[in-house]
């Protein structure tokens, strides 16, 4: 019988870390310029999304169903949230 991997949530780390400290452009931080600046600015939620998309990948790393349910969903619409509002423009 072939063994089942766990994830390897550390790989996911990696883009959370980054959405965090990024700068999505050259000259200011992520929250610098405001958080209307960031709902507004295509680079910033680029970054949202992605740091959305970690949490939902980090949600199999908790041990409680519930906990592992609700980082899913936050994680996913969070990225979703920021995806529309690229979108939208």
């Amino acid at each position: 019988m072939i063994k089942r991997l766990p994830f390897p949530w550390w790989l996911a780390a990696g883009p959370i870390v980054a959405a965090v400290d990024a700068a999505a452009h050259p000259g200011h931080g992520l929250l610098n310029e405001g958080v209307s600046h960031v709902l507004t600015s295509p680079d910033h939620l680029l970054l949202v999304a992605l740091g959305g998309a970690a949490v939902a990948a980090l949600a199999s790393a908790a041990r409680h169903t519930r906990t592992r349910a609700l980082a899913r969903c936050a994680g996913s619409a969070i990225a979703a949230i920021a995806m529309a509002l690229w979108i939208i423009g």
